[in-house]
């Protein structure tokens, strides 16, 4: 490393004197803005292998020409005042740009190589030469950078970052083809980049330091295959974006960390895994997981004033039985999946009970009866396999779920107390799969419904087995026939033959 900062000066100070724009692009490790040239060059040497165009007050946006120089493996723009997005479409085809090829070459010190020591990089450039290449500018979000899959660093705390920079859009997911990148992989500074972020970006598994995107405005759930870049020892830095999820696990992996481990000020959530938690000790210095994020509470979970306290993810029994709450359950409910007891019963909840409220798979105990349910009751609730105690039921008619009988509660084989869906306008007979519910031996009662056919032999067999009440013909209308859903025969309206009218015969 030191050895290559050395000759980057040495290249300088013999360069200083050089004008045109595609020599210092090729020539230079550092190419400096020249007078009145704002932005970056669109015409460099296709033999380009080190591109530094760091801290040189360059604007306006990244050429996608840049993507044509596919065997650059440096590659440094940051530090200046780019904006737009990161280029991620190839550049159109056009008439032949002749590019000036220059008298010497980036990959060695002597400033005019003769044919016996030419170095890789000059005899890329002569085969050039001879060739044409096709291209013009692209004013579509470009594909570009991806291109340069030879790159394996940058500059230090640079490349797409630093101060200045106000990159804007999505990161381009063909930025995962630097799988030859061992450092400073940097989108900082004053970047706006947007979106989910890329799991492609994983594939850089031989990144050693310097992945940062501190600072952006991506979404989302962060990557897991972000803990694919085990060789990670400092800087891998995530912080300050809008990230919503949890802390993957995968993240834990990242065991060779000693410096700046930042997951810092996102929205994340749930508890922080033990795996990623272990890495503290190792980390020298800026360990920041929990701070400025939502570690501790549930994800997914959206706070409702009427339901105060249930977000951290200690919670595991809610109790809101007869509390005067009103209105529909949120769907965000499915999110407690660590939510042992559930309870709003004798409330005014109204509309129907959310699908989500099967991801309770860890309930025992649901309890639903006497709100103003309306709908069909969801089938998802034959997911929670740990049911014990399951409750429907209204007292004078209260709630009014209608529909068929979900057939999936039979698979609630846990339950050991009592059935209760009473007084509501269930309709359709009696399922037979309830008969697998032998350890209902307390109450049954599935009166004042709509349910109609015969009881089910394997239902009907319970009954010798049950302790308390067994309600299950009353105010329904067993013993008859389930109406048929009648499905009439489109009415097929004639379609009158045509009237065939007479020519008549010529008169002669």
């Amino acid at each position: 490393m030191v050895a290559r900062r050395r000759r980057r000066q040495q290249l300088r100070t013999m360069r200083k004197g050089a004008v045109h724009l595609g020599l210092l692009a090729v020539s230079f490790w550092r190419a400096m803005p020249l007078l009145n040239a704002a932005t970056l060059p669109t015409t460099l040497p296709t033999a380009t292998t080190d591109l530094d165009y760091s801290s040189g007050g360059w604007s306006g946006t990244i050429p996608t020409e840049l993507g044509l120089l596919v065997d650059v493996t440096y590659f440094d723009l940051g530090s200046n005042a780019l904006t737009g997005t990161v280029p991620t479409v190839r550049p159109n085809s056009s008439p032949p740009v002749t590019v000036p090829l220059p008298p010497w070459s980036p990959r060695t010190l002597h400033p005019h190589p003769t044919t016996t020591t030419t170095s890789r990089a000059h005899t890329r450039a002569h085969r050039t030469r001879r060739q044409t290449h096709h291209h013009t500018p692209c004013f579509a979000t470009p594909q570009e950078l991806g291109y340069l899959s030879e790159i394996t660093g940058s500059g230090e705390n640079k490349f797409l970052g630093g101060n200045g920079m106000g990159l804007t859009g999505t990161m381009p997911t063909e930025l995962g083809n630097f799988v030859k990148m061992t450092e400073w992989f940097y989108a900082d500074g004053g970047n706006a980049m947007s979106g989910t972020f890329p799991t492609q970006l994983g594939r850089l598994v031989e990144h050693v330091k310097g992945f940062n995107v501190n600072g952006n405005a991506f979404t989302g759930a962060m990557p897991t295959q972000l803990g694919n870049m085990v060789k990670m020892s400092s800087i891998f830095n995530l912080g300050d974006n809008h990230f919503s999820s949890s802390i993957p696990t995968e993240f834990g992996k990242l065991d060779k960390m000693v410096n700046v481990y930042r997951l810092w000020s996102n929205k994340l959530c749930n508890d922080v895994p033990t795996e990623v938690q272990a890495l503290s000790s190792g980390v020298g210095s800026y360990f920041q997981v929990t701070t400025d994020n939502s570690i501790g509470t549930t994800c997914g979970w959206i706070e409702d004033a009427r339901f105060p306290g249930v977000g951290p993810t200690s919670v595991t029994s809610i109790s809101w039985g007869s509390s005067e709450k009103s209105g529909t359950l949120p769907t965000e409910i499915g999110a407690l999946t660590q939510v042992t007891g559930f309870g709003i019963g004798g409330n005014e909840m109204t509309g129907q009970i959310p699908t989500q409220l099967g991801r309770l798979t860890e309930a025992t105990y649901v309890a639903l009866q006497t709100c103003l349910w309306s709908g069909t009751l969801p089938s998802e609730l034959g997911k929670l396999a740990k049911l014990t105690r399951i409750r429907l039921n209204a007292n004078n008619g209260e709630n009014n779920m209608v529909g068929t009988f979900p057939t999936e509660i039979g698979n609630l084989v846990l339950l050991n107390s009592d059935l209760r869906v009473n007084y509501n306008s269930f309709t359709g007979p009696i399922p037979t799969e309830l008969g697998r519910l032998t350890d209902v031996t307390v109450t049954w009662r599935l009166k004042e419904n709509s349910f109609c056919s015969d009881v089910p032999t394997e239902v009907q067999a319970l009954s010798s087995g049950v302790t308390g009440s067994w309600f299950i013909t009353t105010g329904n209308s067993i013993g008859t026939a389930c109406p048929t859903i009648a499905t009439s025969a489109p009415t097929t309206v004639p379609i009158p033959v045509p009237t065939v009218v007479p020519i008549p015969a010529p008169t002669s």
